[in-house]
């Protein structure tokens, strides 16, 4: 019996390159073959351990207004504030699609979906060792879906009516008013896949960096800004008083005490806006990084 495991990649760091050889080096020991897809190149240590490598710089991301990532939070039950980041999920998708096209071409007789940094407990070990033929997989990523896209187990037949249906139109259509894991759900019906009852890891949060605080963390105050049409700021978690806050923009300044005003709305279109940044205690923090231009991450604040 033949099996290769059908490895999503995007190793941007040297942490997720060693993470992806430990997973790579395991697979070996239960005789298991490697096809990595990476839209990144990858170092000669890397590919000289693997079956089988696909390098391309195709990584189709799907940007807000198309679709988005969308992370909120409550400031004093008087503000909403939100991060839409690029929505991965296709992108994703996209990977195991080409993974399984030209994995289902080669002489095997079993397929497993993995994420690079997948932790490969003793669920995935006993799968990996008896592979099952249409197996899918809940994620502790996505508790509120039925199943995940980081394990799952297939026979060839199965892989040949799968990849088919991948399309990003399917999944923009599919994942209209849903989070990206619906679309393996349905691609799980649609073949009538079995579900396990076992919940799979990975070992690295992509979206661990997002953050709604912008003020240096050393600051005694929280901070979230807009970066799209007129610049707004909030602020909450103010542990002082007469905190002296200055923002300035293209070189003008604008002084506030933030014991009186936590949020500060403001005329200024972030269209015409070149320098950005605020200063406390004589240190300035640039902010420029967090503008629409110059960031995916889309930031908002709605009043409730």
């Amino acid at each position: 019996m033949k099996k290769l495991a059908l490895i999503n990649s995007y190793c941007n760091t040297w942490e997720k390159l060693t993470i992806l050889l430990q997973n790579v080096e395991k697979l070996k020991e239960l005789g298991v073959d490697s096809l990595v897809y990476s839209p990144l190149p990858l170092p000669r240590e890397v590919t000289d351990k693997l079956d089988y490598v696909i390098l391309t710089k195709e990584n189709p991301i799907i940007n807000w207004p198309e679709r988005g990532m969308i992370h909120w939070a409550k400031i004093d039950s008087k503000y909403k504030i939100k991060l839409i980041a690029p929505d991965y999920g296709w992108a994703s998708a996209y990977q195991y699609k080409k993974l399984m096209e030209f994995g289902s071409t080669l002489d095997y007789d079993y397929y497993f979906w993995f994420i690079y940094d997948l932790n490969i407990d003793s669920g995935v070990e006993n799968i990996l060792k008896n592979p099952h033929d249409k197996l899918f997989f809940k994620s502790d990523k996505s508790p509120s879906s039925k199943v995940g896209g980081v394990f799952a187990s297939f026979n060839k037949e199965n892989i040949n009516k799968i990849h088919p249906l991948f399309s990003r139109e399917n999944y923009i259509e599919i994942c209209a008013s849903h989070i990206a894991e619906y679309f393996i759900e349905d691609i799980c019906a649609k073949i009538s896949g079995e579900i396990s009852d076992h919940i799979n890891s990975d070992l690295i949060n992509e979206h661990s960096n997002l953050s709604f605080n912008k003020a240096l963390e050393t600051h005694p105050f929280k901070m979230f800004f807009t970066n799209e049409d007129n610049l707004r700021f909030v602020f909450w978690d103010i542990k002082k008083d007469n905190i002296k806050f200055t923002f300035n923009v293209n070189n003008k300044f604008y002084d506030f005490n933030l014991s009186e005003q936590n949020y500060i709305p403001t005329t200024i279109n972030l269209s015409d806006v070149k320098t950005i940044g605020y200063s406390y205690n004589d240190e300035h923090v640039n902010l420029l990084p967090y503008l629409k231009d110059n960031s995916k991450v889309l930031q908002l604040i709605e009043n409730i």
